[in-house]
């Protein structure tokens, strides 16, 4: 039996609610947690108002693990855009952009080795703010999902609220299962947190064995988001 505990949190270029930008109290946020897998969104690098930090390097280093990034946005030298790190080992990785209005937006995706001959995908993205632009969005990351039949797991801020058609499109057409549908719990905007946008979801080869919604966290405008799977044997 194997189990993945898996963080998603939309980190807002590490500015928390009280206006500190800082990468180095969002990693102290994710350590306690103990992730195997950690997805996060809005990720800068190089920014003038992030200080000029290459953030997804810092998170590499601060977190101890095998990351990739991929930004989706440019904003002169610098951009932003989706980061995934894991403490196993990465075979491979790819990303595409989706269909974007205004701001382009991504989906990123690694895949690891979770124990002997059995890998694992792990996909994470940020969905736009327009509800047609989610929908195309929605429909070709479920051609990704289909795309290969290893047991997956997909994170990411994606801007629309349970039993909206977007996510009942991942929940029905790509047979993923919502780790937060049972407690419900939002996820935004942390310091009062009224809405659920942020997902970890996964095929049907596995089990949810828990997940929680980080409650009282302020280092981002986002709560962060994890889940422990089980893989079945």
């Amino acid at each position: 039996m194997t189990t993945l505990r898996i963080l998603t949190w939309n980190i807002h270029g590490g500015k928390g609610v009280d206006g500190r930008r800082s990468i180095k109290r969002i990693a102290e946020v994710i350590l306690q947690v103990h992730p195997h897998i950690v997805c996060l969104q809005e990720v800068h690098q190089r920014t003038l108002w992030g200080g000029m930090q290459n953030q997804p390097g810092m998170l590499q280093q601060l977190l101890a693990m095998d990351a990739r990034f991929l930004r989706c946005l440019n904003y002169g030298i610098g951009g932003e855009g989706i980061w995934i790190g894991s403490i196993l080992p990465v075979l491979q990785s790819g990303s595409i952009f989706l269909p974007s209005v205004r701001e382009r937006r991504g989906l990123l995706w690694i895949e690891v080795q979770v124990r002997h001959a059995v890998r694992a995908r792990v996909f994470c993205t940020h969905w736009g703010l327009k509800r047609d632009e989610r929908a195309r969005q929605a429909e070709l990351v479920c051609q990704q999902l289909h795309s290969s039949s290893l047991p997956a797991l997909f994170c990411g801020d994606l801007n629309d609220a349970p039993g909206q058609p977007c996510i009942d499109m991942l929940l029905e057409s790509a047979g993923m299962q919502d780790a937060g549908a049972k407690r419900q719990c939002s996820t935004f905007p942390s310091a009062a947190p009224s809405h659920r946008i942020d997902y970890c979801m996964a095929t049907q080869h596995w089990r949810l064995a828990d997940e929680v919604t980080m409650g009282g966290c302020t280092a981002s405008d986002h709560l962060p988001l994890w889940a422990e799977w089980v893989l079945a044997e």
